[in-house]
């Protein structure tokens, strides 16, 4: 997943003074330039992009200059012609981190046997930290909508995680609120990004998502869109709507079913409060703790992850397994949030909606078909998702920056440019699969996975 960048040079022509006496076409050789930007209803002058860790760039468990100028916005932000740099400078200003992300960013030690660790990485410090003014990303990983237009929780270490406190810190830098930020630069176009977080913590071993979670969204959405229309009356906001969770790698990639070595079988794994059931997932955080020990394998049970380590007879802990019951609620919240952003848009000619939740479903089902492959949501060899199963890749990510402009384009009869998704096309990996017993086929959607995937949570939630 941790591919380098393809700029692509024009071909250079060497013209030779010498040839100064030919005369007819070759006298002069016109310059070739790229259709220019229609900007339609929309004013691109200046651009600011708010939201999560998606808009942020965040890739394989941290952030890190290179896929930091690879996110949608970005992207977004050259096509509708900024300079966007590694060092977080330009016309386009982002908070880069160097060296190897910050945290350190997953990376595959081994194919076979397969071994993810950001084990041994050096951290990254953030590069342009003493900027002048707001960024103009101003995503933070871990915020929620409600973060948006209130600081209370950014520097709490009792609400977050401890490694969202330096981002809060490295990104809004104590300024205010993230919208008076954002809103300090004066944006002619945005783009909010909110709403992962909210139904997140049931695969981030918290609570499901509370039943109150759409109506909450709802009324932060309308005094967020509010607040930014009452400010800047001409500025143009694209939003995106909240991805289904429950269709991520890490969420998918592990089998709530074994077989039995004996019967061949189908045997459920076993958590805390019980066997697992059609519905229930197991989580990708879970995958240490089968291969390396057996826990949750039921006792006769073939370890999917690790042939050769039998169950130890102990059941998986629950935070690291989302049950059908959470699930359910999750996509229940899901669908009221997507609901109420739906409404807004269609009451509000200022605002596009950049469908993330259906761009999702669509390939959890039926796959993307790029340049002649076919990409799907599965972990590493779907060519979507980056190591942590949770986060796009550079792909997903143009991706992502094309359906932001075909709903630009749409909405505000502009006319941004596509990016080309073959520009940041990498080819998968090759299946791993270890060899069951008597070659019966294997009942899990990961291919060898027999090594560690750190505990290192994707995202967690104010609780």
């Amino acid at each position: 997943m941790h591919t380098s960048m393809r700029f692509r040079l024009g071909p250079v022509l060497a013209l030779s003074l010498a040839l100064a006496g030919c005369q007819g076409p070759c006298s002069k050789i016109e310059s070739i330039t790229a259709p220019p930007l229609a900007s339609g209803g929309a004013d691109f002058t200046t651009y600011v992009a708010a939201g999560t860790s998606i808009s942020a760039g965040w890739q394989s468990g941290g952030l890190v200059d290179r896929h930091q100028v690879r996110s949608f916005p970005a992207l977004f932000a050259r096509q509708i012609g900024k300079t966007v740099q590694t060092d977080g400078q330009g016309s386009f200003t982002l908070p880069t981190y160097d060296r190897d992300g910050f945290p350190q960013l997953l990376h595959i030690v081994s194919y076979s046997p397969l071994i993810i660790t950001n084990t041994g990485r050096t951290t990254g410090n953030p590069v342009n930290l003493g900027q002048a003014g707001a960024y103009h990303n101003m995503a933070v990983p871990f915020a929620i909508a409600f973060d948006f237009g209130d600081e209370s929780f950014y520097y709490n270490s009792t609400v977050h995680p401890a490694v969202a406190i330096p981002l809060f810190d490295n990104i809004v830098r104590h300024a205010g609120t993230i919208a008076a930020s954002a809103l300090s630069r004066a944006p002619t176009f945005m783009t909010w990004e909110y709403g992962s977080n909210e139904v997140l913590g049931p695969t981030s071993g918290g609570a499901a998502a509370a039943t109150n979670t759409g109506e909450t969204y709802t009324v932060i959405l309308n005094a967020s869109l509010n607040a930014i229309h009452g400010v800047l009356p001409n500025t143009k906001i694209a939003v995106f709507s909240v991805p289904d969770v429950t269709s991520v790698p890490f969420v998918t990639t592990l089998s709530p079913f074994t077989v039995s070595l004996t019967t061949g079988q189908p045997l459920p794994l076993v958590g805390a409060t019980g066997v697992l059931q059609q519905g229930d997932f197991v989580l990708l955080t879970a995958s240490t703790l089968i291969a390396t020990t057996g826990t949750g394998i039921p006792a006769g049970g073939y370890n999917y992850l690790n042939p050769s380590v039998p169950s130890n007879g102990q059941p998986l802990p629950e935070y690291l397994i989302l049950r059908a019951a959470e699930a359910a609620q999750t996509r229940t919240e899901v669908t009221e949030m997507n609901a109420a952003i739906a409404a807004q848009v269609a009451a509000r000619p200022y605002v596009a909606l950049v469908d993330l939740n259906g761009i999702l479903n669509d390939i959890s089902v039926n796959g993307l078909n790029i340049g002649g492959t076919l990409y799907t949501t599965d972990y590493i060899t779907g060519g979507l998702f980056s190591l942590d199963g949770v986060h796009p890749n550079d792909l997903a990510h143009a991706v992502l920056c094309n359906a932001l402009i075909d709903a630009v384009n749409a909405r505000f009869t502009a006319g941004v440019h596509r990016v080309n998704p073959l520009d940041w096309a990498t080819p998968s990996s090759s299946s791993l699969r270890p060899a069951f017993p008597d070659g019966r086929a294997l009942p899990t959607r990961i291919d060898g996975l027999q090594d560690v995937l750190p505990r290192a949570v994707p995202e967690f939630v104010h609780n």
